[in-house]
């Protein structure tokens, strides 16, 4: 090496790559703590049964860091693959590789003084500067390792995991081990280097000013900058650049290695927290509302147990479609009778009560008392005299009742997840209701105010039935509708037939159990993650409304395996298993209930159809768990709905 090569450095053409190795170590190192460390954390940390990971309902945070460190990522792999082409072309032209790697590890620029002893480092030996040199080149050479090993090393394993090849530690430990070894001795090799040059400097500052001044020295450059001839680069070596070009097309690969897995991964984590929050069913204003009917109990029909549950639940069956001669929908089984004749009148008969039948529970009885004209009672014998009053009547001494026998196909059809599962008929037992009312006054009309209070009671004792054990929320609602509806109209008659103590402790006992209901402390659904604790309480708590206990189910099933990126990766684990086995003992209470907890089990849409061939959308499965129970199967039903599957 000659005068030459001290004047310039970089060489020739190499100025572009000066210090780039340590811009993509900072770029890399950023990846990693925007991204890699975030996702690392909420994906191996141990999660609670429901939640939306350690982030709770600031869980889009994760999504927000990942989003930057992956952009972070992405620029250094591409600085990456940009410095090795550079490097390659100038192998190509005769540099030497050692002379490349001088250039882009040479961040503060004097990497020329060093090799040619000047200033600071002329107080080092040639074997002192050829270790220093090395230390230079090694330090962000570790540094970009450790970088890269985390970006690859967390995109590979987030494939293995999904795979269930490895688990949470080996996640971890993975990831992180191998790259703080890197970093440790990237480390000790920059100390080391930084306190030799700490010493070289303290020593060269030691020495005289004017011993730098040597007059060959300053001949020579003021030769230089005349215009000297630059000394030739050093020769090229085809295998070293061949390989170098190996190494720019590898990283580019590793871009699209580290890309796709987490960027794919990300859009699964939001799953839970959204269906969370719009898919939560009403849960307090049902629970108070049920609080608030329990003072009706009292007041139902005592209960006959010759009445087996099936029959009750064929009982329920026929008078769902009573006056309706609607197909069932797929899924649903027909009524054993069906009964032609609708429950009230049609709009062709006129009605001589002068108000609908919506309020008929608070005003019929005393339109009656007051008024017991022919034309009102011949209307309402004719509603009394229907057919189906007396099933409705044996239905309410029913003990138990087993709606799902007589509702439901067993199996379901394999094409039908939960939420598709058709609500039951039962708007037409409003009707129903208030045809009960009817018969009630007409009984009160014909002098038999006992009779009257029969049916208002079996109404009472129905819709307990429906509310206590009915297995859908519409069952439940209508149950509380019922209840209402014959504990208001038996109020009334309690009014019209002179029983004032009667009918004042019960609005005074009503009073009170709506002032009780007002006072009950539920859990809140304020949030996301509050709605996610809240679940699995709500399901296994005897006291929840069933309805709304099998629907919490269906949507927790639908939640665990996306709940949070633990579970998209490493899957629902032993504790959702332990909590899917208690709520069957809580849920199911006959036979014929069990295919319907199987399929609320898969969640509100189902098992993932399978499906032929190769589909865009098959590479959000790359980094995200499948399988039965996993959150692949959440996004694959996903996808299928969205293409009319």
């Amino acid at each position: 090496m000659n005068v030459d090569q001290e004047f310039r450095w970089p060489p020739p053409g190499l100025d572009r790559m000066q210090g780039d190795l340590w811009k993509i170590v900072v770029r890399l190192g950023l990846a990693g703590v925007f991204l890699v460390l975030p996702l690392l954390f909420v994906t191996t940390y141990p999660q609670d049964l429901a939640t939306l990971g350690p982030f709770a309902d600031a869980w889009w945070v994760t999504l927000v860091l990942a989003t930057v460190g992956l952009a972070f990522a992405v620029d250094g792999f591409v600085g990456l693959a940009r410095l090795l082409r550079r490097a390659t072309h100038a192998v190509e032209r005769g540099y030497g590789t050692r002379t490349v790697m001088k250039v882009v590890v040479d961040r503060s620029r004097d990497m020329g003084f060093l090799m040619r002893g000047i200033r600071h480092f002329s107080t080092l030996d040639q074997p002192a500067r050829e270790v220093l040199i090395t230390l230079r080149i090694l330090t962000p050479a570790l540094h970009a390792a450790a970088g890269l090993w985390l970006c690859l090393a967390l995109a590979v394993g987030l494939v293995a995991a999904a795979r269930d090849w490895i688990g949470p530690a080996e996640l971890a430990i993975g990831t992180l081990a191998p790259a703080a070894v890197a970093a440790l001795f990237g480390a000790i090799t920059g100390l080391t280097e930084d306190a030799r040059v700490r010493r070289a400097r303290k020593a060269w500052h030691g020495r005289a000013w004017e011993d730098d001044l040597d007059p060959e020295r300053v001949e020579a450059w003021e030769a230089l900058a005349r215009g000297s001839a630059q000394a030739p680069p050093e020769g090229a070596s085809t295998s070293v650049a061949r390989s170098l070009r190996r190494l720019a097309l590898a990283t580019s690969v590793a871009i699209a290695i580290v890309f796709f897995p987490i960027l794919l991964l990300l859009p699964a984590s939001a799953i839970g927290p959204t269906l969370a929050r719009v898919s939560v069913p009403e849960y307090q204003g049902i629970q108070r509302r049920a609080a608030e009917l329990e003072v009706y109990r009292a007041y139902g029909v005592a209960p006959d147990p010759s009445i087996t549950p099936g029959e009750a639940g064929r009982l329920l069956q026929n008078l769902a479609y009573v006056g309706s001669d609607a197909p069932v929908p797929p899924g649903e089984l027909d009524p054993p009778l069906r009964i032609e004749e609708p429950w009230l009148p049609n709009g062709n008969v006129p009605n001589p009560v002068g108000v609908p039948p919506a309020v008929w529970h608070d005003t019929l009885l005393e339109v009656v008392a007051a008024d017991p004209s022919a034309e009102v009672r011949a209307y309402l014998g004719t509603i009394a005299s229907h057919r189906a009053k007396a099933d409705l009547s044996r239905l309410a001494r029913a003990p138990q009742l087993d709606a799902a026998s007589a509702r439901w196909q067993d199996p379901p059809p394999v094409e039908i997840g939960s939420a598709a599962l058709p609500s039951p008929r039962l708007f037409g037992l409003r009707a129903g209701a208030h045809a009960h009312v009817a018969a009630a006054a007409h009984e009160l009309m014909q002098g038999r105010p006992a009779q009257a209070e029969t049916l208002l009671r079996e109404l009472i004792s129905v819709g307990f039935l429906l509310a206590d054990q009915g297995s859908t929320l519409m069952d439940n609602l209508l149950g509380h509708f019922m209840i209402r509806e014959g504990g208001r109209a038996l109020e009334q008659l309690f009014r019209v037939t002179g029983r004032e103590v009667d009918a004042e402790e019960l609005v005074d006992a009503r009073a009170s159990a709506e002032r009780s209901a007002a006072r009950i402390q539920l859990p809140s659904a304020r949030s996301s993650e509050a709605i996610a604790r809240m679940l699995p309480e709500v399901v296994l708590n005897p006291a929840t409304v069933r309805g709304v206990a099998w629907e919490s189910f269906a949507l927790m099933a639908t939640l665990a395996p996306c709940m949070n990126l633990n579970r998209v990766v490493f899957g629902t684990g032993e504790a959702y298993d332990d909590f899917v086995a208690a709520a069957r003992v809580a849920l199911v209470r006959w036979p014929s209930e069990e295919p319907i907890f199987r399929l609320a089990a898969e969640g509100f849409f189902g098992r993932a159809a399978g499906s032929g061939g190769f589909r865009p959308g098959r590479l959000l499965m790359l980094s995200v768990r499948t399988g039965d129970g996993a959150c692949g199967d959440v996004i694959g039903r996903f996808r299928d709905i969205e293409d009319g599957t």
